[in-house]
């Protein structure tokens, strides 16, 4: 991670460099339609501020999206996690499984052997 940040510094820096040597060398400005006269560096710049914002805009909106939902699924864990499976505090029964009859509490369902767990693979 050291590494991309400092290829980010770098790449930031040259960057700036180029701006400040396009400034520099052209002494005639760029006329943009409905606007007033700027700097072509001035262009540039705002060229890579408005590619940047159009680039981040909807990243930052599907960031606010998913903390809403990481928010609503806490909540849905906490009401979990604060229901009782045997009903001992509300006084209602354990739910049950229709295609199993109800087990005693502490009782285990019978373990089947497989038959073939003897045999040897051929």
């Amino acid at each position: 991670m050291k590494a991309v940040r400092l290829l980010q510094i770098v790449l930031v820096l040259a960057a700036g460099a180029y701006l400040w040597l396009l400034h520099d060398l052209n002494e005639v400005n760029v006329f943009l339609p409905f606007l007033f006269s700027l700097s072509p560096a001035v262009v540039v710049l705002l060229a890579l501020l408005l590619g940047w914002l159009l680039g981040w805009l909807p990243a930052a909106v599907r960031g606010v999206q998913k903390n809403r939902e990481i928010r609503r699924l806490r909540r849905r864990i906490q009401e979990l996690e604060k229901w009782d499976p045997d009903g001992a505090a509300t006084g209602e029964e354990a739910p049950v499984i229709p295609d199993r009859p109800p087990t005693e509490s502490g009782a285990q369902e019978p373990f089947l052997r497989d038959p073939y767990d003897e045999h040897e693979n051929i």
